[in-house]
């Protein structure tokens, strides 16, 4: 994996595109001393890049994205956001709380080309409320594409999972792709690597089989699936992406709005 240089600076190394030079990114994870927020309090799990958020980059090396409109939730230190925007001549729209966005907002004037900073924003973001205070500036109700890295987290409260899910909903549309990857902190992620590693999305009841394993294994992604239900977002397909600490569990889950048959 990607080295870690001191512990406020990891470099990622992008290595996607046919006889292309690998790219080094290098983001700073901590915020000004006077910025920096209490241990395991939102801030700081939001000023530290995670396990997941690598293995998310690497999966988001191979999409195209092209010409696509990208929102990044929960962007924490950026760097999903910033693979995206560089990977494709995507327009990507990056947002977190307040007091990150000077984080990422660092990363992107350190790690992006002129051109690429053009087609990348970052803004405030509260899920839930902050919605209306979003689309006064951002005018775009729907994107093309939304990503989210390691946001399902009980740090950020039980409301929280509502709040993400009901944002999903009104940001996205039934032709928007939307991309959350998870990592499993629980005594079971041996176990869901292995129910994931195995599966076939070749049929239906396969997923929903696959489904079913991870939510009795897992209860806080089993109270996210609840509320996206009730946000008509519905679970299409689990991928494998890696292991963050051993015995951990990290997949990426692709979610699409609900149709009727869905919901039957």
């Amino acid at each position: 994996m990607d080295d870690v240089k001191n512990s406020c600076d990891v470099e990622f190394v992008c290595t996607a595109g046919d006889g292309c030079e690998p790219r080094i990114f290098r983001l700073k994870q901590q915020m000004p001393s006077d910025e920096f927020a209490p241990l395991f309090s939102d801030a700081w799990t939001g000023s530290v890049v995670w396990a997941c958020s690598y293995l998310f980059s690497r999966k988001l090396e191979s999409l195209d994205l092209t010409g696509q409109t990208v929102l990044e939730l929960g962007a924490g230190c950026g760097l999903c956001g910033l693979i995206a925007c560089a990977q494709s001549n995507a327009r990507v729209v990056s947002t977190d709380q307040t007091n990150i966005v000077p984080l990422v907002q660092q990363n992107v004037a350190a790690n992006l080309s002129k051109e690429e900073a053009a087609r990348f924003r970052t803004l405030p973001l509260s899920w839930g409320t902050g919605v209306d205070s979003f689309l006064q500036v951002e005018h775009n109700s729907s994107f093309d594409v939304i990503i989210a890295s390691d946001v399902i987290n009980p740090i950020y409260g039980q409301e929280s999972w509502k709040l993400l899910a009901d944002t999903i909903s009104r940001l996205s549309s039934c032709d928007s792709q939307i991309y959350l990857a998870y990592q499993h902190r629980g005594p079971n992620g041996t176990k869901i690597s292995a129910a994931v590693s195995h599966f076939e999305p070749s049929a239906t009841t396969a997923l929903d089989s696959l489904l079913g394993s991870i939510a009795a294994l897992d209860p806080l992604l089993n109270a996210f699936w609840k509320h996206c239900a009730n946000a008509n977002l519905v679970c299409t397909c689990v991928q494998q992406l890696g292991e963050g600490k051993p015995g951990s569990s990290c997949f990426l889950m692709t979610y699409a709005h609900s149709t009727q048959s869905d919901a039957a």
